[in-house]
């Protein structure tokens, strides 16, 4: 136990390490769960590839072209978007919030000034957080180089923090969203499971939900009525769980529907698929 709990602590001391110095490339394709290209986030003309969870590929772009992680080329620098806007960054804040330069985050501006802004210098060798709204030692990079920053949209990768819960990148910033019922996403393969990843701690696991064996609400918020017969429904919280809800009894001269019966199967041999 006390081994796991040293493994929590030193990943808890690497998320906060993490939101001082960024994610490199390589941390970038450890929790990302596919493949493909994305850029360095400490040089705007050199760019990665991600495979199996690692970095299998580092290179740069031609001279005079920067990498443009929107659509994973090399571009002109006119063309090229080796960084987030300002507008952009400043969507996820309030007004007289600061935020740092994408291109240099020594320096910081207000959000209502971007405009016309008048930039702040961080003192030497400090950079300017975003999320503390200070200015920080330097350690490596710019605070505000989340998870998605410098990869492509619709990316899935994991938190750093816990197997309960991923982003999904867009725009270069990263959308937070949990699996439901207890399950745990799975960095290799991109999806939320109900068993414990091997790459996450046991410290993480919580015993699972079981679903009710039988739901009458499924058949009031579910049934189909423009369908007949009996119709299956997964139990929203197993991939091998679901519901079989039977035909309701329609009653009184405006047919108000009544409520049916929903009784719960297991095959945990075989996946549900939802229309099958």
């Amino acid at each position: 136990m006390r081994v796991q709990q040293c493994a929590f602590q030193w990943v808890m001391f690497l998320a906060c390490l993490a939101e001082i110095r960024g994610f490199s490339m390589e941390e970038k394709c450890k929790l990302w769960a596919g493949e493909g290209y994305i850029g360095d986030p400490s040089d705007c003309h050199a760019w990665g590839f991600c495979q199996d969870n690692k970095l299998t590929a580092r290179r740069s772009c031609s001279d005079g072209l920067l990498y443009n992680f929107r659509d994973g080329t090399c571009k002109t620098a006119s063309e090229a978007m080796c960084h987030p806007q300002l507008s952009e960054i400043c969507a996820n804040f309030q007004p007289g919030d600061y935020v740092a330069d994408p291109a240099d985050c020594r320096r910081f501006v207000k959000c209502e000034d971007i405009n016309n802004p008048i930039w702040s210098d961080c003192d030497e060798g400090q950079v300017f957080s975003n999320q503390r709204q200070l200015c920080l030692e330097e350690i490596s990079g710019c605070p505000q180089d989340n998870i998605c920053s410098y990869m492509k949209d619709g990316i899935l990768v994991g938190d750093i923090n816990t197997c309960r819960s991923y982003y999904k990148c867009h725009n270069g910033f990263g959308i937070h969203l949990n699996c439901s019922g207890g399950r745990y996403f799975n960095r290799k393969t991109g999806s939320c499971q109900p068993w414990l990843p091997d790459h996450c701690y046991n410290d993480e696991e919580i015993s699972p939900v079981t679903p009710l064996a039988k739901n009458s609400h499924m058949c009031s918020k579910y049934y189909q009525e423009d369908l007949s017969g009996v119709q299956l429904i997964p139990d929203m919280m197993t991939c091998y769980g679901y519901y079989v809800l039977h035909l309701p009894i329609r009653r009184g001269p405006v047919e108000q529907l009544s409520l049916g019966t929903a009784l719960r199967v297991v095959e945990p041999a075989l996946w549900f698929a939802e229309g099958q």
